[in-house]
């Protein structure tokens, strides 16, 4: 293999595939970056036996060929600016990679792998979705802090691609986070896509480009292919729950809020309990006067504030308390601009059935969390 690069380019190439990379593994070629020169074209690739990623730029080939680097022998060779040439060498007892730019020259040992030693993924060639690295990105980005991180349950830490409701989900079993994609699936599509592959993707792809991405899809893989790169992955091998389950339940109450006053509250709220303190954020609603406080109760003080531009539907017919996780607030209002609309189930002292908010581009379903009755009176009278 013989060709020439420009080293600012292939450093980036090598940046972005490096996420990709084996961090831990018994295989050795997992920590390699395989390089490939063809048709003008450099490719750097990495994978992690899960993951796989493959970024292109272009070249002056003169001699087609593959090498596997060392992710750490790699850095020698991606510091080197300007024109770069590398080129394969292969004596009688040693193997290696010489690269030069008009300053430097040197060399790096390397070991004789094949394409038959490396873990190829599957190459699903379903289209299932056309899209751009930005609205992707921005997709997967949007429901992240729905996923979980317990690998007890792999189902949970996973993306659902759901083409029959033109949707992404994510769900950690205390909520449920939706984007609602209604251009973006090109045929049946239901598969769950790990959360790492987002942590992939955000560093291959670019968040601000308008370049066109395809998705495709089969049984066990998914592949993200766009201008300069190609991303494939396992998929988690599960079937998913049935949010709608709980997102058309019989709820009878249905509201409109604030979502910026709101989140701007519930970041406060955050803010003031220390490290380890577990109180929630009570949001009450009172039937008699028809207003909503949202707020924090302890024993020692009570903080309040009015829910600004609090719209009622339907029902809302008595007193109507929850107690939220702050910072569950804090993600939920950060999807929505203006108004958010809100359904939930009227109950008795405090709500134990889960709260949606939504509009026309996002769905989120928080559960609520235990409180101490007597801060949830105390809070109540306060606010009356």
């Amino acid at each position: 293999m013989k060709v020439v690069f420009f080293g600012e380019e292939f450093k980036k190439a090598v940046d972005r595939v490096l996420a990709a990379a084996s961090k831990k593994s018994y295989l050795s070629i997992l920590y390699c970056v395989r390089v490939e020169a063809k048709e003008n074209h450099l490719t750097v690739s990495t994978t992690d036996s899960e993951g796989f990623a493959t970024v292109s730029i272009d070249a002056d080939v003169l001699e087609p060929g593959v090498n596997y680097i060392t992710d750490d022998d790699i850095k020698k060779i991606y510091n080197l600016t300007g024109d770069v040439t590398l080129e394969s060498v292969f004596e009688t007892n040693t193997n290696k990679v010489t690269v030069c730019n008009s300053k430097k020259k040197s060399s790096v040992v390397i070991t004789l792998y094949t394409d038959e030693d490396y873990l190829f993924p599957e190459n699903p060639d379903k289209e299932v979705a056309v899209t751009t690295e930005k609205t992707l990105l921005s997709a997967m980005s949007d429901v992240a802090p729905y996923l979980s991180d317990n690998d007890a349950n792999k189902t949970m830490t996973g993306y659902s691609f759901e083409s029959k409701e033109n949707r992404i989900v994510a769900l950690d079993g205390h909520r449920i986070g939706i984007k609602n994609l209604p251009d973006f699936f090109t045929s049946d599509c239901s598969v769950v896509v790990p959360g790492k592959a987002y942590a992939h993707l955000k560093k291959i792809a670019n968040a601000k480009s308008d370049n066109e991405v395809r998705i495709y899809a089969s049984k066990k893989y998914i592949k993200f292919v766009g201008f300069d790169f190609v991303y494939s992955s396992r998929l988690i091998d599960a079937e998913y729950y049935k949010v709608d389950n709980m997102l058309n339940a019989a709820y009878d109450c249905e509201f409109s809020m604030g979502a910026k006053e709101m989140g701007t509250l519930a970041k406060e709220y955050k803010k003031s309990l220390k490290a380890n303190d577990k109180l929630p954020m009570l949001l009450a609603y009172n039937h008699d006067n028809n207003t909503m406080h949202s707020g924090i109760a302890t024993s020692s003080y009570i903080t309040s504030d009015l829910v600004e531009d609090l719209k009622i539907y339907s029902g809302m017919n008595r007193d109507l308390t929850y107690a939220f996780n702050p910072a569950f607030i804090v993600d939920a209002m950060q999807l929505f601009n203006d108004d958010v609309m809100c359904k939930c189930v009227q109950g008795g002292t405090i709500q134990k059935s889960p709260i949606v908010f939504y509009d026309d581009t996002y769905t989120v379903l928080i559960l609520p969390v235990n409180a101490d009755l007597n801060m949830v009176d105390k809070f109540k009278k306060f606010v009356a």
